[in-house]
């Protein structure tokens, strides 16, 4: 079989390089070594017009002589290589970090207001890869901050944002929310106890997305000592817990409950009322559990608590 030579075929934007004089600035010395010397010699001669949409060359073109001219200055060229490895390295950095998101959110005037300020030397998507969100976030942002509404308590458009709560509710979150007598409940009791008083309408989802915008976070959770060891047990009648309530009833009269459970089960394996805190009506009902379940070691804690009726 006799073998066939193919032509190669070459792509257009290199004959456009080629034929406006600027392939050295976009090709190495080895890649145009590839092209014959007549191919380059006939672009040279081609008018623009012979390949549709031609006027997309015109942009290469000058995209390549910015370069060009910027990286005749080693120093213009350096201070730039210089600014984007410090904004690559710093946008790795705080992509690692929680809430960086929410902090730029909670900032959303102030990131509109300086990419507005560059777009006309930085295009807007590059300039939003620098905050790494999106064009449909950045707009959001956008129509937030400049379209303000004074019908909203948060001042976001209600055409835009339809589903919002009157400032009249959002003031009463608000007063719920910083009520002392309220300081240690949590949320969800806040909301019930509002939903009760029928001061509130919103579901509950609402309700935190609010106590959230209003900057009413969870408190922070208190983290267990390395040295904590809870008691554990693995079966039942290895440890009995023996507890004191307090209780009143509406005659202001104090009844002393106390109860003996099994710590394993949470089984109430006993109780006894008395008019008086009492170690022997402990002892009575360690003794009636010991004589019903017989365990090999009696061990018990203590505890106390007051339950006003």
């Amino acid at each position: 079989m006799n073998d066939h030579s193919f032509r190669k075929s070459w792509y257009t934007a290199v004959k456009h390089l080629a034929r406006h004089e600027i392939l050295n600035d976009a090709s190495t010395p080895e890649q145009i070594a590839t092209i014959p010397r007549s191919n380059i010699s006939r672009w040279k001669y081609e008018h623009d017009d012979k390949y549709s949409f031609c006027e997309i060359n015109n942009i290469i073109k000058e995209e390549i002589q910015l370069i060009k001219r910027i990286n005749q200055s080693s120093r213009i060229k350096k201070i730039n290589e210089s600014y984007f490895k410090l904004c690559d390295t710093f946008h790795e950095i705080v992509s690692n970090l929680k809430g960086v998101k929410s902090l730029i959110k909670d900032s959303k005037e102030l990131v509109v207001n300086t990419i507005d300020a560059v777009k006309n030397c930085i295009q807007i998507n590059d300039a939003l890869k620098i905050f790494n969100i999106s064009r449909t976030t950045f707009e959001n942002y956008k129509s937030i901050v400049i379209h303000k509404c004074n019908a909203s308590y948060l001042k976001w458009c209600t055409k835009r944002f339809s589903n919002q709560l009157l400032p009249t509710e959002v003031e009463t979150i608000q007063e719920y929310m910083n009520d002392d007598n309220y300081k240690y409940w949590s949320k969800a009791s806040i909301y019930l106890k509002a939903i009760r008083d029928e001061k509130l309408k919103c579901c509950i989802s609402t309700f935190y997305k609010y106590c959230q915008l209003l900057g009413f976070k969870n408190r922070p959770r208190k983290r267990k000592s390395d040295d904590y060891m809870p008691v554990r047990t693995s079966k039942p009648n290895q440890l009995s817990c023996a507890d004191v309530t307090i209780f009143k009833t509406k005659d202001h009269v104090k009844h002393y409950i106390h109860f003996l459970i099994d710590h394993f089960s949470k089984y109430i394996i006993g109780y006894k009322i008395c008019k008086s805190p009492s170690s022997s009506a402990i002892k009575e009902l360690l003794h009636n559990a010991c004589k019903i379940h017989k365990p090999d070691k009696l061990q018990f804690l203590t505890a106390m608590a007051e339950v006003k009726m």
